[in-house]
């Protein structure tokens, strides 16, 4: 009898024991498990709210969609004026412009033909063929007084001398008509050569005077003719002008009509993805990871009390085998 109440109460010290040993370590880990999810706890309600006023928005505006309304301005009429104007000017002087162009063109050549003929030839004997031509009726002029004298008054007062002395023939009449044809030979040679350098100078210098005109005349071709050049080019920006500013506002209206279908395909889509990435995307998903309790009160107890029995067991054989007693006469 005495056995059997030892055992049973064994068991039931054990059972108590292992059930408040059980009970204390279950508590600690509901503890941890607590403080573990306190974070998420916290965050609950916010994030709750969070979620709520992100969907409302989101449908608002997937609901709204993109602006309806006109996003690329009209041209002003002043613009539309000023590239009409512009355009009609280039095409009027357009014309205008190649014909300056073409009748300058010339200038090339003429300038190749100017420095060809200052290059051929021989200038100062071109000089002096020209004075040799052209001085004698110059020279006649300048010696007609001095030809008068000799052949009016000169010859012939030597003449009348001879004959009055009665020595016609004589070598004194004769040495003084040489003498007379002699003075008037070398006031000859020194008036033609006079003439005929006068007469070199003037043509060397209206040669020169030919050559330079020439050439201001051939430099104010290739002036205009870049002023042709120039002209078309202006004439040319001045019709681009206009046609630049029309393309340039048709292509931001196929640009806008772009960004618009764009927009339209991929608003609900993007804002999805902010939704995601700004609301979803700071929630606290998973607490920090902890152990879960996982002690049973009642295992415990049962293992306590069974661990008791098994330890009154072992001590009572050992007490037997000891004092040689049977077990039930104790």
């Amino acid at each position: 009898m005495i056995p059997g109440l030892l055992a049973i109460g064994s068991s039931i010290i054990g059972g108590i024991t292992a059930r408040n040993a059980a009970k204390k370590q279950a508590a600690a880990q509901k503890y941890a498990a607590d403080t573990a999810a306190e974070s998420f706890r916290f965050s609950k309600p916010y994030i709750q709210r969070s979620y709520d006023q992100g969907q409302d928005a989101l449908a608002y505006a997937n609901q709204q969609g993109v602006y309806p309304g006109q996003t690329v301005a009209q041209l002003d009429p002043y613009q539309i004026l000023g590239a009409n104007y512009l355009g009609q000017a280039g095409l009027s002087g357009s014309q205008g412009a190649l014909d300056i162009m073409g009748a300058s063109q010339p200038y090339a050549q003429n300038f190749a033909d100017i420095y060809g003929r200052s290059m051929s030839g021989n200038p100062i004997m071109d000089a002096q063929n020209f004075a040799a031509s052209n001085s004698q009726p110059l020279i006649d002029r300048a010696m007609r007084d001095s030809s008068r004298r000799l052949t009016e008054s000169t010859l012939p007062g030597i003449n009348m001398g001879a004959s009055a002395s009665g020595n016609v023939n004589s070598s004194r009449a004769g040495v003084a008509e040489a003498l007379a044809k002699r003075g008037y030979g070398d006031r000859l040679a020194d008036t033609t050569a006079l003439v005929e350098d006068q007469l070199r100078n003037q043509y060397l210098t209206q040669n020169q005077q030919s050559m330079d005109t020439a050439l201001a005349a051939n430099r104010g071709l290739g002036a205009s003719y870049a002023t042709g050049i120039d002209a078309i080019g202006n004439m040319g920006r001045l019709i681009g002008t206009p046609g630049d500013l029309y393309r340039n506002y048709d292509q931001a209206l196929l640009n806008d009509a772009s960004r618009r279908y764009a927009e339209d395909r991929d608003m609900r889509l993007d804002n999805q993805i902010k939704y995601q990435r700004g609301i979803l995307g700071q929630a606290d998903y998973q607490s920090s990871p902890y152990m879960a309790p996982t002690v049973s009160t009642g295992a415990a107890t049962l293992g306590g009390a069974m661990q008791g029995f098994g330890a009154f067991a072992d001590a009572y054989k050992n007490y037997k085998d000891i004092f040689g007693k049977d077990k039930e006469s104790v």
